[in-house]
């Protein structure tokens, strides 16, 4: 990191605060990470915030969000050949894809899932929708990789697969507020296959075809986790694998948190506290500390002690 250019400084603790005030999971988990690892990261989430935002805007149209996304290819141009102006907001996140030679394809496949969640509202198979979390959570995972570091190309499936894992848990603690905006992402052949229906889904109606739905979802998500974490191994031991377990470790506790209410995501949304997310961070690391084999932990073991 060029510590004597003011203006990436500045860059860069901006979006460090937008990551401490819409991440606060991976905000915690990053602390572990070195210093300009931990600052090219908040620069990724930071431009992955604000593209996210355009898509939640209730503010915009779906035309002026599809603009808003041909502004948001334009800034990736300027983003990798250096045109970018030292008070502009990516200013930072110019010098980390160069530094740590991340692929412009990862964030034009990004722009994808952003047309996903602007024009798509439903999924018919499952198929569909795990093209759908590559593109919007997948890819952030692979963009990562490169910033921690990695011991093997083997580490790059399974990145894909964590990512999976954490979009289909989003979705899951999502529910409420996405059929409220017309948003229906889970498989409408999950539906049929557990006889329950969208118009059910959005009377928020909880019964055993519901909860049968949730706990099969549940247990995919469980699946992606599993494999997602023997990726950990691959990257490289500076905290890059500290980040990722607890990460993997404080997303997968929502799936537990809907299970203990009975899978009712309609009352209220769940999410774990500040409270909880630096537990989880702490536990982990007292029981690394403890273990003759701290760097030696099966992810069945990690998702057990979840």
């Amino acid at each position: 990191m060029n510590t004597k250019d003011k203006a990436l400084q500045l860059s860069f603790n901006k979006s460090k605060e937008t990551t401490r005030y819409y991440a606060k999971s991976f905000y915690f988990s990053s602390f572990f990470l070195p210093k300009d690892k931990r600052y090219a990261a908040y620069s990724v989430y930071d431009f992955c915030r604000y593209s996210d935002n355009i898509i939640d805007s209730s503010n915009l149209s779906t035309t002026e969000k599809s603009k808003k996304i041909l502004e948001l290819r334009q800034i990736i141009d300027k983003i990798y050949t250096g045109n970018l102006e030292k008070d502009d907001r990516f200013y930072s996140l110019s010098y980390v894809v160069n530094y740590y030679n991340i692929p412009n394809k990862y964030f034009y496949d990004l722009l994808i899932g952003l047309e996903f969640d602007n024009t798509k509202v439903s999924f018919e198979t499952f198929s569909e929708l795990r093209k759908y979390c590559y593109h919007v959570a997948s890819i952030v995972g692979l963009i990562m990789t490169h910033i921690f570091g990695i011991t093997s190309i083997e580490a790059l499936k399974y990145a894909e697969s964590l990512g999976i894992a954490m979009q289909l848990t989003n979705i899951l603690r999502d529910i409420k507020e996405d059929t409220e905006m017309d948003r229906y992402y889970l498989p409408a052949e999950d539906l049929k296959r557990f006889n329950y229906s969208k118009e059910e889904l959005k009377n928020k109606i909880i019964n055993n075809n519901f909860i049968n739905l949730m706990k099969f979802q549940i247990e995919r998500a469980r699946s992606f986790y599993q494999d997602g974490l023997n990726g950990f191994p691959y990257l490289t031991n500076d905290g890059s694998r500290s980040t990722v377990i607890i990460m993997a470790k404080t997303y997968s506790a929502i799936l537990n948190k809907i299970e203990k209410a009975k899978y009712d995501v309609f009352s209220k949304r769940i999410y774990l506290s500040t409270f909880e997310k630096i537990f989880y961070s702490m536990n982990y690391f007292i029981r690394a500390a403890f273990s003759k084999n701290n760097n030696i932990i099966s992810n069945n073991k990690i998702l057990e002690e979840t």
